[in-house]
Parts: structure tokens; C-alpha cells; sequence
């Protein structure tokens, strides 16, 4: 007698505890719907209407700005100029923009690392692309080599 009360007692707690882990989940999956914004533009898959504040869509803007600016991942670049003198800093500059006139689909990086100043240029997620543009880059550059760097993400 005392084996069964036992028995129906741990049934009904696993029973009630199994009902409450799913309504947890499903709240939480509601939550998520609710928050982000998915909407599956296929044919005959129907319409999603989000109802959210609108600051939740700022704030995720502002989310990926911030990654995009300072999250990094490995990569490389090609250093086209370096010099400590004492005008190297202007030299620097001066390098961005004739760079940027020549190759305007190219970013270029002014990166002062003390006593000198370096001119970076390209975010190349893999070395095959960075020796590509290397090649054009020399004939204008002829001392500009690779350089393993932490790059930008990608623009997707």
C-alpha cells in the first residue's frame, strides 16, 4: 500500500512538472515571435504581423553598427605605407586619398602605431583575395606586402 502511494505521487509530480516545462516554453518561444521580426516572404506561406515597440527595432540597429565597427575577425591586409619621420603623419594621409582615388572599392586604414604611422588598405578574408589585389596595388605600391590582420566583417 505504501509502494503505491508513492508510485502515485512521483507520477503526479513528473506529470505536473512535464506541464509546467512546456507552458515555460511555449511563453518563451511567444516571446521571441513577439521581439524579432520574421516574416518568410516564400509563396503561399501566409503573413506574420508583428506587434513590438519600436524602440526594440533601434535597439537592434544600433546593435549591429556597434558589432559591425568593432567586432573583428581574422583576415588580412595589405600595407602600402610606413614611416616615423616627422611629417609622417600627414604622409599617412596624403597616401589614403591618392589610394582612394585609384582604388575607390578598397577601404583604407590610417593606423598610427607609435613612433610610426601605417597605411592599411582591403579587409581579405582569405589570402588568395588579398595576393589578387596585392598584384594591382604593386604597380602602383611596389613595396606594399601582406600583412595578417583582424578585419572588418564583411558587408553581407
Amino acid at each position: 500500500m505504501k509502494t503505491i502511494k508513492i508510485l502515485i505521487i512521483t507520477i503526479t509530480v513528473y506529470l505536473c512538472s512535464m506541464s509546467v516545462a512546456k507552458a515555460q516554453q511555449d511563453t518563451a518561444i511567444n516571446r521571441i515571435e513577439d521581439i524579432i521580426e520574421y516574416i518568410n516572404n516564400e509563396p503561399g506561406s501566409g503573413n506574420v504581423k508583428v506587434i513590438q515597440d519600436n524602440r526594440i527595432g533601434k535597439l537592434l540597429q544600433k546593435s549591429i553598427k556597434y558589432d559591425s565597427r568593432y567586432l573583428k575577425i581574422k583576415g588580412y591586409r595589405v600595407r602600402i605605407f610606413s614611416n616615423n619621420s616627422q611629417g609622417a603623419k600627414e604622409m599617412a594621409y596624403n597616401n589614403k586619398l591618392v589610394f582612394e582615388g585609384l582604388f575607390p572599392d578598397i577601404p583604407v586604414y590610417v593606423v598610427p602605431n607609435m613612433p610610426n604611422w601605417n597605411v592599411y588598405v582591403g579587409d581579405y578574408r582569405t589570402k588568395d583575395d588579398a595576393i589578387r589585389d596585392l598584384k594591382l596595388i604593386q604597380e602602383y605600391y611596389p613595396n606594399a606586402f601582406l600583412k595578417p590582420d583582424n578585419i572588418r566583417f564583411p558587408k553581407l
